[in-house]
């Protein structure tokens, strides 16, 4: 006996030590005490290694490695020994195992135990669940009047109709934006009536559309239409001197000529005719601000009248800012219908072929759907509007409530004690499954509430909305989890067992432990290269993506960009205090000239203001007076020029700056050139859309950044491992750099706003599949198992989950392609792009980086 002591004593070859230490296997000196000593030794404890005790003797076998695979001569871990060691007595083991105190964190010599205890900050994460379970009617109680208020506030659900507080902040650009429409009493936007006519209009249809024209001027709240029965030529032309553009009576052979004639004039309008003659355009001037309760009957009285003058193939829509506003609310009511409706149902599908049960499915989607109830009651209970920024929240938490309540339901089936009640696997569950959960929720909500840098008050309320939702949606998971989870059927996990439906490929394996520097190597570079595409994208905004695509409304914008360049109004102010006004004869010259110039600079734009309407009134080298300005709308006068007469504001109708490239380059050489024509302001709403969105896209920038650093910071705080930080960081970022680097291939390398959010949201959520694998790791460290071993029990464990719940939020996602908006459907792309490449980033890049000594705790 002494002798066979003696040989399994003998110095390992330190030729193997490395390769043993690598598969989480441990030389025979360390294995085995020596003989007689009746201990522990340190290094067992120290290692990793777990003593084994015979089933009722109580006599430890040997300290054993946790790899499955079995080291020669040893027993893999969870094999029954061969044998004991006769060296070790009873109450020796047992104090190897409990310590002197009867507790698993002292050796009686000093040494560490095995089981390390965990850190209450993050274990509290999962209080709420461990609550539920052991008193489900207390639980069920709480849930049911949560959910029975945000029922009953539910019918108190807005939504924003006003894009342009989308962009606005406290720039200077918005300040100018604020400034002109209080100057302008909120008038500032028409109502745009586009009439249409595919063989080309007869003289039939330019009757109804003069008298429809006639009729909207007479309407309440309209101030003046100015369509082409309003046009007229100057007093001193010499084929037509002073006669209307259109004649009366109406003849297409001689209104033909008319048009042409009109067309040659500069300093004036456009005929508003197309040069096709199939389009004809109305502007209704209208006296209401943005947002006005009375601005949709006022569109309703609209098209009622263009209902009555209607002409055999001739057809109306309504357009313009107001009606683009309806438009909107309209949309947003069908998509967060469409969506969380088709969100809820495709995640029950995913969750039936996940687990092969449609009850399971069923109880595993529950709670994700009161999770989305309480986002909606959030959005009505806190009087905050639905936006088209917002709109994509509330089914984004319900597919965060899917993946969280697989994680849930999938270790409940798979890893927690099949031997033990069921209210204590389910509280099993809840405890080790639901801190990752409330971390992953955290890290989301930081992601959300690092918009709130950006100084606009919708993504604040975005931010203040997505916190607050992910939050409330993770406790209601959690506690209808505990609640509902005692109703799954007894034999859905030998039917998960069997169904094995996704798994992590071997390759994976192979890839971190074989290959795990060049894994790391190539995550780098593809990582810079990614960074570099994405530092060449091009900050970029239409009010177009914000429009419902298969609207009417978005249609008719086309048409009036192509036919007639646009139906936003730049303002450019000219100060003209120093020269006494424009009623005098150096303020009159100076505005003249100042028009001429802005004129001859962009021929292609129609320039309005007094100059422009006293040339066509005939008036020349001298500034009008009331007699001449008589038969023009007093609301026109009064948007052309301030009361006192000391400032005068040219109008330029111009179509979105950045619909195009050349859109662009047309409009940043109008506003050069009203700068330069010694403009005090150059403002408006296509001002606005072209500087504030770069500075709302450089902000979220900054609110990404703050994102990733705080959201690896606190998990590595909660679990104690500083570098863990950098250990996250890097995987996380790479898909970021990716999806970012994709909008060159989805959108023309263009970074628009929606973009920026869904990158920063998609870290908060990405780094989740992070968190379950690097918490599922830290556990099987704790323990006992070595590096390799706690990897690959990762791997398996966790990571069938991570790909399950992936998949779920991926297909869950692609309901946002049902959305009539192109915003919210890029938004969904970055962030299934974002969450397949983190998803393959984090079964590989990041196991390879936790294998290097320098992430180790």
């Amino acid at each position: 006996m002494a002798d066979r002591r003696r040989r399994r004593a003998r110095p390992h070859d330190h030729r193997f030590a490395r390769r043993d230490r690598a598969h989480g296997l441990r030389p025979p000196t360390e294995l085995w005490p020596a003989a007689g000593s009746g201990r522990v030794r340190n290094a067992d404890v120290r290692l990793g290694l777990r003593p084994v005790l015979r089933r009722g003797s109580g006599r430890l076998l040997r300290s054993q490695s946790p790899d499955r695979r079995a080291a020669p001569g040893l027993a893999p871990c969870g094999a029954k020994p061969e044998r004991a060691d006769r060296g070790l007595g009873t109450m020796a083991a047992r104090l190897a195992l409990v310590g002197m105190d009867g507790r698993p964190g002292t050796h009686r010599l000093g040494a560490r135990a095995v089981v390390k205890q965990p850190l209450a900050l993050f274990d509290v994460l999962g209080f709420p669940g461990v609550w539920a379970s052991r008193n489900p009617v207390r639980a069920a109680l709480v849930l049911s009047l949560i959910m029975l208020g945000a029922l009953a506030v539910l019918p108190q659900l807005r939504f924003d109709d006003n894009v342009v507080r989308t962009l606005s902040s406290d720039s200077a650009v918005s300040r100018d934006y604020r400034a002109l429409s209080e100057d302008l009493r909120g008038a500032e936007q028409d109502i745009l009536v586009l009439a249409e006519h595919p063989a080309g209009f007869s003289a039939d249809a330019y009757r109804q559309m003069r008298d429809l024209a006639l009729e909207l001027e007479l309407t309440g709240r309209v101030n003046y239409v100015l369509s082409p029965f309003a046009l007229r030529f100057p007093p001193d032309h010499e084929a037509y001197p002073g006669a209307p553009m259109v004649p009366e009576p109406i003849d297409p052979d001689t209104l033909e000529p008319r048009i042409e004639a009109f067309s040659e004039l500069t300093g004036t309008l456009p005929p508003l005719i197309s040069p096709d003659r199939t389009a004809l355009l109305m502007a209704v001037a209208i006296d209401l601000p943005h947002g006005s309760p009375e601005t949709r009957p006022l569109l309703a009285t609209i098209r009622a009248l263009t209902d009555a003058f209607g002409a055999p193939g001739l057809a109306y829509t309504v357009a313009g800012e107001p009606a683009m506003a309806v438009d909107i609310v309209e949309a947003l009511r069908v998509d967060l219908i469409r969506l969380n409706v088709a969100g809820g149902l495709l995640g029950v599908l995913m969750c039936w072929v996940i687990f092969g049960d449609l009850r399971v499915a069923a109880l595993t989607a529950a709670p994700a759907a009161a999770g989305l109830l309480v986002t909606l009651g959030i959005f009505a209970a806190t009087g905050l509007p639905i936006t088209v920024i917002t709109n994509v929240v509330p089914v984004l938490v319900l597919v965060l409530g899917l993946a969280d309540s697989v994680h849930l339901v999938m270790h409940l089936l798979e890893d927690a004690p099949a031997t033990t009640p069921t209210p204590e696997r389910i509280a099993d569950t809840a405890g080790r499954v639901g801190p990752a959960c409330g971390l992953t929720a955290i890290t989301t909500a930081v992601a959300f509430a690092a918009i709130a840098i950006a100084d606009s008050e919708p993504l604040r309320e975005l931010a203040l909305l997505g916190a607050l939702s992910t939050i409330s949606a993770y406790l209601v998971v959690l506690v209808g989890y505990a609640l509902l989870a005692r109703f799954v059927p007894a034999g859905a996990a030998a039917r998960l067992r069997r169904r094995r439906t996704v798994g992590v490929p071997p390759l994976f394996g192979q890839l971190v432990f074989n290959h795990g520097r060049v894994v790391i190597a190539c995550g780098a570079f593809i990582g810079l290269a990614a960074t570099f595409a994405v530092s060449l994208t091009e900050p970029w905004f239409t009010y177009r993506g914000n429009l419902a695509q298969d609207s009417a409304v978005y249609r008719a914008s086309d048409v009036i960009e192509r036919d007639f360049g646009g139906f936003f109004r730049a303002w450019v102010d000219f100060d003209l205090e120093a020269e006494g006004g424009w009623t005098t004869g150096s303020g009159w010259r100076s505005l003249v000239a100042s028009t001429e110039r802005l004129q001859a600079e962009n021929p292609q734009l129609a320039v309005i203001s007094l100059a422009t309407l006293a040339a066509q009134l005939g008036v020349s080298g001298r500034p009008p007076g009331p007699e001449d300005l008589a038969d023009v709308p007093p609301a026109l006068l009064r948007q052309l020029a301030s009361e006192e007469g000391q400032t005068t504001r040219v109008m330029v109708p111009i179509g979105d700056p950045m619909r195009d490239e050349a859109a662009l380059a047309r409009f940043d050489r109008f506003e050069q050139s009203a700068r330069a024509s010694g403009a005090a302001r150059v403002s408006g709403l296509p001002v606005l859309m072209r500087h504030e969105p770069l500075d709302i896209i450089q902000q979220l920038s900054i609110g990404l950044v703050m994102a990733c650093l705080a959201s690896v910071v606190l998990v590595a705080v909660a679990l104690g491992w500083p570098m863990l930080a950098i250990a996250l960081l890097l995987p996380n970022l790479l898909p970021l750099a990716l999806a970012g680097a994709a909008l060159h291939l989805i959108d023309g390398g263009r970074m628009i706003p929606t973009a920026a959010l869904a990158l920063t949201v998609a870290f908060g959520i990405a780094v989740d599949d992070s968190i379950h694998f690097v918490s599922r790791f830290d556990r099987e460290r704790r323990d006992g198992h070595a590096i390799d071993a706690a990897l690959r029990r990762s791997l398996e464990g966790t990571g069938r989950a991570m790909i399950a719940t992936t998949l779920l939020l991926c297909v869950g996602l692609l309901v946002v392609y049902l959305s009539a908006f192109a915003t919210v459907r890029l938004f969904g792309t970055m962030l299934i792009l974002t969450f397949i490449t983190a998803l393959l980033a984090d079964l590989v890049f990041l196991p390879a980086l936790l294998r290097q000594r320098w992430f180790r705790r």
